[in-house]
């Protein structure tokens, strides 16, 4: 897993943490103290083999839009857009 998706990971299981700590409240976390750091680890591993790590790449993107075609008048041929943006000021 490379540093850009584990601080991702990170991220998320924060704001997860925040939210959990707001919808329950500290007295019920309480009865992970007197479990072994072991036995949680264990838990942690088992319960990720169910997470889909795919919601945490980046999207891929879309298809391009189609260029528009660029409008030439060949009788003129080419003109600046300073010279456009002065004849713009002074009408």
């Amino acid at each position: 897993m490379s540093k850009t998706n584990i601080s991702h990971l990170v991220d998320e299981i924060q704001g997860t943490y925040k939210g959990m700590m707001i919808a329950i409240p500290a007295s019920e976390w309480e009865i992970f103290k007197t479990v072994s750091i072991v036995r949680i680890t264990q838990f942690l591993q088992q319960f990720a083999t169910s997470v889909y790590l795919k919601e945490f790449f980046k999207a891929t993107r879309g298809r391009k839009k189609p260029k528009l075609p660029v409008i030439y008048d060949s009788k003129q041929g080419h003109i600046s857009t300073n010279r456009l943006l002065e004849q713009y000021n002074h009408s």
